[in-house]
């Protein structure tokens, strides 16, 4: 399996299915994860950081410590894979490192909410790009 990190990223904010998913995925076989996942994730951080000084941010320094210790938690519960190859399949070139990953390790599901790569769900034949909750509804049929 292979999860976008946008999903990694609001299973933390947003609870719910999101993190049902994540946690479904971690639970049911090996997650990959390409190189660029760990700067998204920690870039994400990063802007929290930088907005943590002004007036009415909603992050507390104890959150952050926590968010920090949730994406170090899955890069170590995840598998990283560096793709030998990366073709143009999305729109967003971003997106093409999860398809050449999930593509080389032979993941049957990539889950993602993005868009540009939900567009991508009949392209291939051995990999089912899914949103959350598909996700959620086939591994719990």
């Amino acid at each position: 399996m292979v999860i976008d990190a946008n999903i990694v990223i609001s299973s933390l904010i947003g609870g719910g299915i999101l993190s049902t998913a994540l946690f479904l995925a971690l639970n049911n076989g090996s997650v990959y994860r390409p190189p660029e996942m760990e700067k998204e994730l920690f870039a994400f951080l990063e802007e929290l950081e930088k907005q943590a000084s002004k007036k009415g941010y909603p992050f507390s320094e104890k959150q952050r410590k926590y968010v920090k210790k949730f994406f170090t938690d899955f890069l170590k519960e995840t598998m990283l894979h560096r793709p030998l190859q990366i073709q143009n399949f999305s729109r967003d070139k971003a997106d093409n490192v999860y398809i050449a990953v999930a593509l080389e390790t032979k993941a049957q599901f990539l889950i993602t909410g993005d868009k540009d790569l939900l567009t991508l769900k009949k392209q291939f034949e051995t990999l089912n790009i899914v949103n959350p909750r598909e996700f959620v509804n086939l591994i719990e049929k």
